[in-house]
This record gives C-alpha cells, structure tokens and sequence, in this order.
C-alpha cells in the first residue's frame, strides 16, 4: 500500500469517535446514577450494563511504557508525514464537533474528552481520543452528588471567617462542572540506602558556669524499604493542580471500577497531559521525602536522640502504573478581578480551593485583638497593685518564707525571709 493511502487510512481512523448514550426504551440519556450507584436512564430508570468487576483494572510495568504508547498512537506510520492530524499531542488545540442529537456546534477544550450539549443536554463522549495513546484502566466513579457537594462546600466555607461574603455565596450562584481527570498511579517496592548522623545529647559542666547540654554526633548507616500501592499524580492540565492536589486522596485501589467511555456520560473528562514516566519522576520526590523521614526514624530506634540523613539513594525496581479516571466537581468565581477555582472530591467530598481574604474582616479582627490585649495588660496590672496591698508586713510579725539552694561551689544551705 501507498503512502497516501497509509495516510488516508490514518486519517479516517482518527476521525472523532463521538458516542451518544440514549435509552432504548424512552430515548433519555443513559449515564451514572450516583445516589443509586448504576448506569441507568436519567428519565425512566431503564438500567444499563457496566463491569463494576475491580479486580479487571490492570497494572502494566512502567519500564514497559515507552513501546506501549508506541504501539497503540502508531507513531511510526504517523512519523512519515507532517499533514496527520497531531493526536500524539492532545492538549495542543481546541476542537469543534457537531452534536449527534440535534447538531449544534460544540466546542471542546484542549485535552477535553467529554461534554455536554449546552443546546440538548445530550453526552457526548469522544471515546477514540479518550483512548488514544495509553487508554485509561480504571475509574473512580461519582459518589458525591450536586446537592451534597454544595453542601460540603458552605460546610467548608463557614470555617473560613476572613473569607469575604461574596464567597460565601457563591456555592448558590456558581455551576458546578463534573468532570473525570486522570491521574497515574504507581506501585512500589522501593529499598533506599541512607548514611548520616545520630546524636546523643550529654550533660556537661556545673560549678560557676552551671550545667549544660550539647550533642554528640556519631556516624550511622542502614536501610530502609517501603511497600507503597497506588501512589497518585494528576496528570490532567495543571491550571488547577493546586485545588486538586488539596482534594486528595481517591479510593482508587477498591473502589475503581474498569474504565468504559460510557461512564463519561453526562460529564466532562480530560486526557493525559503528560506520560506515565514523566509522572513518576513527579512522584519520586514525595516518595523519598517518606523515605528520608523512615530513615530518621531508623536512626532514632538505634537509640539516638536525633537523626540527621546526609545522603539516600532508593531503588525502585520495576514499579507498575495505571491510569485512572478520578472525580471531580469544580467551579470558579469572580472576585476583584481575579478568578478562583475550588474543587469537591467527587468520592470523598475534600474541598479545596483558592479564596480571597475580607480586608474588612482582617481590620475587625486585627481591632479587636489590639482591645483584647490592652484589657489584658489594664487587668494584669490591676491585679499586682491588690497583690501588693495584701502582703504581709514581715518586720512586724508576717510569716516565714524559705528556701533551699544551692551555691557556686557545691554548698548547701537554707534562706529564711522573715
């Protein structure tokens, strides 16, 4: 076969695959019910098939990564010409599709997967570009509905005194947006090697110059080992990572269910912006800081008051990885003219998220505490002036007072007040 016929093929297999979920008995929109925890009719309650089997979403050896990615985007058919459409990099362009409902002109963000129809409110699901590269293994579906991930936000924001009250409002009058992001996630078996310091703390000198304390550091060296399951990074766009990265963790070791297109029904979702290894260099940070801090603690169990590491080199052998399609409700608002974004763990309702602060409420409480402080000091002064009006006069028949002390050269003694 040809170039252009190989090129001609690829482009009719990178077509969007839009999929459309419409119930067979009423035509309404099939997607996940989260109170009833299935894929059913949104209108009538016609009940759908999902494999919620967990023990299906599999793990694959990151050492293997490089040629898997290879294999699936075809990257060298794709490498012969430069007119292919660029699905090797999906965050790199905005796209626009027609809906398959009722035909109305949907724009879909960057790395965006899935969306809504604004006009009909129809799913639509670009399943091949969800799939393209390294498909997702697993999703964690919703569990949090719209109510009460409103309500675990006012909850949240309450607590927030200083917070202005626009914000407070804006649970009420901001949309929520669910949508699935991916993240990596990694097992470990990990063993690191560590050299640094123990110190013991000595007692020292007494006489004129009275006692004192220092440390004596002495030379340690061990090993440590770590078994770690599904350490997560977001590898979805990082215009939200700091709102997200406070909503963690997910329950993606139990309750991740095989990943089906038809779970993205109803919502938005976003592709992988960046490839598993680069994710695990990401991780690999956190993961020795927890091994840095076990090393601490090995040297402290040797018996040493404290522990400082000098140097730790880990090896991690051969860690599995899996991409997983985690929940998530977001929205933003408006304040000042600037944007924040908060984010409301879909599976267990953490919210997090940037907020401004009240100058208003920070002057108020700044004012009270300066009057706290001040009717303080006025009371404490009060007290020591009737303390000293009520001590008794010693040179006419007060009582005794003594003490036992010390001296500079070792002498022992007792002092009378009388």
């Amino acid at each position: 076969m040809s170039n252009t016929s190989n090129m001609s093929a690829q482009r009719a297999d990178r077509e969007p695959e839009i999929l459309n979920y419409k119930c067979e008995n009423c035509g309404g929109i099939m997607k996940w019910n989260i109170r009833k925890r299935q894929f059913m009719c949104s209108s009538c309650g016609t009940p759908g098939e999902l494999d919620t089997d967990n023990s299906k979403v599999l793990e694959h050896p990151l050492s293997e990564y490089q040629k898997r990615e290879d294999e699936l985007t075809g990257a060298s058919v794709a490498s012969t010409s430069d007119n292919l459409d660029d699905m090797n990099a999906p965050t790199n362009a905005r796209r626009v599709i027609y809906c398959r409902t009722c035909g109305s002109v949907i724009e879909f963000e960057s790395n965006q997967t899935a969306a809504v129809c604004p006009m009909c409110g129809s799913s639509q699901v670009d399943a091949k570009r969800q799939a393209f590269g390294i498909p997702p293994d697993g999703v964690v579906p919703f569990a949090i509905d719209e109510d009460d991930a409103k309500a675990r936000f006012k909850q949240w924001i309450g607590h927030r005194w200083f917070a202005p009250n626009k914000l407070k409002l804006a649970y009420q009058s901001g949309k929520l947006t669910p949508i699935y992001i991916p993240i990596w996630t990694y097992d470990l078996d990990v063993t690191a090697t560590y050299s640094g310091m123990g110190g013991r703390i000595v007692t020292v000198g007494g006489g004129k110059n009275g006692v004192r304390t220092r440390t004596e550091w002495f030379p340690v060296s061990g090993t440590v080992s770590e078994r770690l399951d599904d350490v997560p990074v977001f590898a979805g766009s990082d215009s939200n990572l700091k709102a997200l990265s406070g909503v963690m963790p997910f329950n993606t070791q139990s309750g991740s269910y095989p990943y089906s297109p038809a779970f993205l029904s109803g919502v938005s979702s976003e592709h992988y912006a960046f490839s598993a290894v680069e994710g695990f260099s990401r991780v690999k940070s956190s993961v020795e800081a927890e091994l840095r801090a076990r090393a601490q603690n090995s040297i402290i169990a040797q018996g040493f008051s404290t522990a400082n590491v000098t140097r730790i080199s880990a090896d991690y052998g051969n860690p599995g990885y899996k991409q997983i399609l985690v929940p998530v409700w977001t929205s933003n608002f408006t304040y000042n003219k600037k944007n924040y974004t908060y984010a409301i763990n879909g599976d267990t309702g953490n919210v997090s998220g940037e907020r401004p602060y009240s100058p208003v409420k920070i002057a108020i409480a700044a004012l009270i505490a300066a009057l706290l402080v001040a009717l303080f000091f006025a009371w404490d002064m009060s007290t020591l002036k009737n303390d000293s009006a009520d001590q008794p006069d010693y040179n006419n028949g007060g009582y005794y007072d003594s003490y036992d002390y010390y001296d500079d050269y070792g002498g022992y003694g007792t002092v009378i007040n009388n």
